[in-house]
């Protein structure tokens, strides 16, 4: 749904320009006119999403919200979900579904997030009946493949989800609900940003003064593979022997704490930062690698960021301490286990994400460091190390 708009130099927008459905048109003037405004309209905040590498990056409008309309925008690639209020639809571009969700409660001011969030199966969870569900998809009473279905019917989703009662509506026209959604949205939405003057002049949101690298801390390693080391070399020695999306050092994953396993209620907090991907790194060459994710491939790399912007710095020790301390409480039980649950495992996770800090706060005084790197680094941020030449495996 949307077209990829590549730049030479730095991340550049992907401008929403199908056509294939009657809302798009003016979800395309929405972000247009957005970006005159330096995205910056009271009211409405702009969220958005960077993907690419190397130097394909690309930026994208990946969600609009207007709390004061009741109104929300996720533009995506391959689909759109839009709400209005009371009412969200979600199309694809293979034309699959549409879902069309209409508010049925009784406090739309309790309710509105909830709507316009997840809505999964209310009626098994033993949810209250506050939305009905609509769909073209094969489910329907109607199936047309390959093309758009005219009609909109009630799903009750295998008996997961409520069926309209009384004189609530069965089946909407699918043409008429796009309409509603376009019409609503080109006289609010966009009538709202229309309204906000321009400013006296463009300007870069995103453009800042990198962050300088803080003195006196020990030299960073990080671990690859071959595949890497053999890209990076390659770029170093001559930038124009990579593809686009291959013109970059290295990029990392794993996330400290993963999703579904910070803490529970009554729990310390975590910062939201440690739920992220990171390239896990160390102050050490080849001993007493830290973590899950520094000694699993077998190339050790020299790190020389040339700012700290995105770089963070954890200490292991308390996911160590937590670990032998449930592994003692283990070792009592009758019989022994020989592995934690998963609640201890979990405990031991958000000690060690608790301790994440951006690298311009480090005092020096983690007894387990790990640096953790939040973006794409250069390849000028990557030495190949003599490691690279020769193997060096992490200790048994």
């Amino acid at each position: 749904m949307s077209k990829k708009i590549y730049g030479a130099e730095s991340r550049v927008y992907r401008y929403h320009d199908s056509r294939q459905f009657p809302f798009d048109e003016v979800i395309d003037e929405i972000i247009h006119e957005l970006e005159k405004r330096n995205w910056t309209v009271p009211g409405i905040d702009v969220n958005f999403y960077e993907g690419g590498s190397g130097d394909a990056k690309y930026r994208i409008v990946s969600a609009i919200t207007c709390t004061e309309l009741d109104c929300r925008l996720k533009p995506y690639t391959y689909g759109s979900t839009l709400n209005i209020p009371q009412r969200e639809i979600s199309v694809y571009d293979d034309e699959s579904g549409p879902s069309y969700y209409v508010y049925t409660g009784d406090d739309w001011g309790r309710d509105r997030e909830a709507f316009m969030g997840i809505k999964v199966h209310s009626k098994m969870r033993g949810k209250p009946r506050t939305y009905l569900c609509y769909t073209g998809s094969w489910k329907s009473l109607y199936s047309y493949r390959n093309q758009r279905p005219p009609f909109l019917v009630a799903d009750n989703n295998l008996g997961r989800e409520y069926l309209p009662e009384g004189n609530e509506t069965h089946v909407y026209e699918t043409e008429a609900v796009f309409a509603e959604f376009t019409m609503w949205l080109r006289e609010n939405l966009l009538a709202k940003i229309i309204a906000h003057p321009l400013p006296l002049e463009q300007i870069d949101i995103f453009a800042r003064s990198p962050l300088p690298f803080p003195d006196g801390l020990p030299p960073i390693f990080c671990k690859t593979e071959y595949d890497d080391i053999e890209r990076i070399a390659k770029g170093q020695e001559s930038l124009d022997s990579l593809p686009r999306k291959d013109r970059y050092g290295l990029i990392g994953s794993p996330r400290l704490v993963p999703l579904g396993d910070g803490p529970r209620e009554g729990e310390a907090p975590i910062p939201e930062i440690a739920f992220d991907g990171f390239l896990w790194c160390s102050f050490t060459r080849v001993k007493e690698y830290l973590g899950y994710y520094l000694s699993y491939e077998k190339y050790t790399v020299r790190i020389l960021p040339k700012s700290a912007d995105g770089v963070y710095i954890a200490d292991n020790k308390p996911f160590n301490d937590v670990r032998k301390h449930f592994w003692a409480e283990a070792a009592k039980e009758d019989p022994p286990r020989d592995r934690l649950n998963d609640r201890e495992f979990r405990q031991a996770l958000c000690a060690r994400g608790r301790t994440i800090i951006p690298i311009t706060e480090y005092a020096g005084d983690f007894a387990e460091p790990i640096v953790l790197i939040n973006r794409e680094l250069g390849l000028d941020e990557v030495e190949l190390t003599p490691e690279c030449v020769s193997p060096v495996m992490p200790p048994e």
